[in-house]
């Protein structure tokens, strides 16, 4: 969380920077203040995570705390589940054939 007027570009390119080390797939900035044109700009050009069955979201997230306070858990967009948790094994073709341990 960052507060006070010096917010800057900066601060979202070390963000940047710390995703990639870290190889983290999203980050949330929670500021005090409104983020700057050169901020979301830098976010966004940060791109995308996705995973299968979801839409991509954003992989920096700037949001005033004010947004935070007013939509709560809306505030951050995640992926919560996904419905198709367990995926089925596929059936061995092989009915005749009993295999061997290598023992």
């Amino acid at each position: 969380m960052k507060g006070g007027r010096n917010l800057g570009v900066s601060m979202i390119r070390d963000l940047d920077a710390v995703i990639a080390e870290q190889k983290a797939a999203i980050d949330v900035f929670l500021t005090l203040d409104p983020p700057t044109s050169k901020m979301t700009a830098w976010a966004n050009k940060a791109g995308t995570f996705a995973v299968d069955g979801f839409p991509p979201i954003p992989r920096i997230q700037i949001v005033p705390i004010e947004r935070a306070l007013k939509e709560r858990e809306r505030a951050v967009q995640v992926h919560l589940r996904h419905a198709d948790t367990y995926k089925k094994a596929p059936r061995e073709e092989a009915p005749g054939k009993q295999g061997k341990l290598d023992l």
